[in-house]
């Protein structure tokens, strides 16, 4: 099982200086959202962030989670996946969704229902993969609803492996399904053990019936989104699990599958929301509540040893990558993490 860091809410600058922090300590992976706007802090482009720390490290694996079809046409993904490619000699991986409102509608870009998004997301996955396999003298041609290609190619080789396609699903069947069908892994947001192997299981479902072997998905990708506080702080504990109640009540899904009700006052989920709606701003006056025994199946937080337990509990449940995001001193947070966790976790695999 691999331990990734996610960089986010910081400025360009220092996040490059976290990432060559994070290959030093020992983390596998970096993990970038991709956002315009948001309800958080910063927001940066993950792309030329990768592309700067691809010049400076040697080892990590670099993915943003993720950018969306409706801003990048999938003929310029996989142009930049090929370009850092090369620059990283193999350690970038596209990870790519269907959009959410937040990023599309203020902009005047169309937010289309969950299934035209899904639809789109598939052809938008096999477009790019053909394109990693097409040359002057290997053009390729691909004609869908949304995307099409006639004789074309990138005039840029990829030189190892085929960058692996890792597919941003909240929870949501159609999402899921493409990622199993098309993609190469999946990346969630926050779920507790047992959210997390439903969800898994319809990818993988998808995957089976796609025709694809058993050895593909074995090799499938399956990232958890952990929120993670190494502490013995009762006051820094409930942080995270203040943050993770925040982000549960946005993105809904779990939640009900844990058996809790969203206030409907709320309004639209996460996907569907926009950060000026009034549902938005209503979530932390209503944090309480969520139950501290749902969420803290969500969360890492404690001591080492309590840490290393929950991140096991997904690796049982099946995920391949644990993406660690910590809540508060996030710089101290990942020295002592890599010192007192990832080092005792990699000894006992």
């Amino acid at each position: 099982m691999k331990l990734g860091a996610i960089i986010d809410d910081i400025s360009p600058a220092d996040s490059l200086e976290r990432g060559i922090k994070a290959e030093k300590l020992g983390f596998d992976s970096l993990w970038f959202s991709d956002h315009l706007m948001d309800t958080g802090g910063i927001r940066i482009d993950p792309w030329t962030t990768m592309g700067a720390i691809s010049a400076c490290t040697k080892k990590i694996e670099m993915c943003c989670a993720v950018s969306d079809v409706q801003r990048i046409h999938p003929a310029k993904m996989a142009h930049m996946v090929a370009t850092l490619e090369d620059l990283s000699s193999g350690r970038v991986l596209l990870g790519i969704g269907a959009g959410e409102a937040m990023n599309l509608v203020p902009f005047g870009i169309a937010f289309d229902d969950p299934k035209e998004r899904a639809a789109r997301l598939g052809e938008a996955i096999q477009v790019a993969k053909l394109l990693w396999s097409s040359s002057a003298k290997n053009p390729v041609s691909f004609k869908g609803k949304y995307f099409s290609l006639d004789n074309a190619w990138l005039d840029i080789p990829i030189r190892g492996d085929v960058p692996k396609v890792i597919v941003g699903a909240l929870g949501g069947r159609r999402a899921l399904e493409v990622a199993g069908r098309f993609g190469d892994g999946w990346v969630s947001w926050l779920n507790s053990p047992g959210t997390f192997r439903t969800k898994l299981d319809i990818s993988k479902n998808a995957a089976r019936a796609a025709g694809k072997s058993e050895k593909s998905i074995r090799e499938f990708r399956a990232c958890v989104w952990v929120y993670t506080v190494l502490t013995s702080s009762d006051a820094q504990i409930r942080k995270a699990l203040n943050r993770a109640k925040r982000g549960l009540l946005a993105e809904g899904q779990t939640l009900k599958m844990m058996g809790f009700n969203r206030p409907k006052d709320l309004g639209d989920t996460y996907q569907n929301m926009l950060v000026s709606d009034q549902g938005a701003k209503k979530i932390p006056n209503v944090q309480d509540s969520v139950p501290d025994e749902l969420v803290a199946q969500i969360v890492a937080a404690g001591s080492p040893s309590q840490i290393i337990e929950r991140i096991e509990e997904f690796g049982k449940a099946g995920a391949t990558d644990a993406m660690i995001h910590f809540v508060g001193d996030e710089e101290n947070q990942m020295e002592d993490f890599s010192q007192k966790v990832l080092q005792n976790f990699s000894s006992r695999m």
